[in-house]
């Protein structure tokens, strides 16, 4: 018995924490990272050490490279989420730098909703 929970405990520490999303919010959410910031933040490019090429789950409690103590998404967080706060604009606010991404074009108020929609979704 002994030997079960111990095997238990160590396969949940392998697998480590697993967060979950809204699949509709994710995938709209997605489809932005796509359309608008994948052509920079990619596997090949991986400008600012950030991959959107498996989509945005794979950010979410990522630490921030930018700003110490943020993480890229915090879960049901956006106020949090450094990611959120530079596609908003508002990232200088909490000690980040350079321009409001992406490049180009700001995200449009639906656009911005939907994201912020996925990030409150998760858990």
């Amino acid at each position: 018995m002994k030997r079960m929970t111990l095997m238990a405990v160590l396969a949940a520490l392998w697998a480590g924490p697993t967060q979950a999303c809204d699949q509709a919010l994710q995938a709209k959410a997605d489809e932005i990272f796509q359309a608008r910031c994948s052509s920079c933040h990619n596997d090949r490019a991986r400008i600012s050490g950030l991959s959107l090429a498996e989509g945005g789950a794979a950010l979410i409690g990522q630490a921030s490279t930018q700003v110490s103590g943020m993480e890229r998404i915090a879960p049901g967080d956006p106020e949090n989420s450094y990611v959120f706060r530079k596609i908003m604009g508002t990232h200088a606010d909490v000690g980040g730098s350079g321009s409001r991404m992406p490049i180009g074009p700001a995200l449009g108020d639906t656009q911005l909703a939907d994201i912020e929609q996925w990030i409150r979704s998760c858990q």
